[in-house]
């Protein structure tokens, strides 16, 4: 598999999550979205390889960004205190580490649509 391949599986697999919101995508995926509805978009980029300790397996380290969407702040928080509790510290293979970075409140817009930005850093085994 590929971290593309993964990591949609990991961001589309909470049950809680896609309750929440009407849909969860790539990060180009969200240009026509329904601005009074709640959804993710996500981005992720390599930034960083490293070598196990018995040299046999490499693993690259991945910036991954996640941004919900809401015309709720309400909404905006419980979508966001749902994915925080699902990716802290997430731990299964492939995924080796999930870790937050940061966690930023977007800009409002002209649209009357709220934000949140998530950070994390994986370490995803190749």
């Amino acid at each position: 598999m590929s971290f593309r391949t993964d990591i949609y599986t990991l961001m589309n697999a909470d049950s809680a999550i896609n309750a929440l919101v009407n849909s969860i995508n790539f990060l180009q995926a969200h240009d026509n979205k329904d601005l009074k509805s709640n959804y993710i978009v996500y981005n992720n980029e390599a930034i960083d390889e490293i070598s196990s300790f018995d040299a046999y397996q490499e693993h690259t380290i991945y910036k991954h960004e996640i941004i919900i969407f809401s015309d709720s702040t309400v909404d905006l928080d419980n979508i966001t205190e749902a994915v925080r509790t699902y990716l802290d510290n997430y731990e299964t293979t492939p995924f080796l580490d999930v870790r937050l970075i940061s966690d930023e409140p977007g800009s409002e817009g002209e649209k009357e649509q709220f934000s949140n930005i998530l950070e994390y850093r994986i370490i995803y085994k190749n």
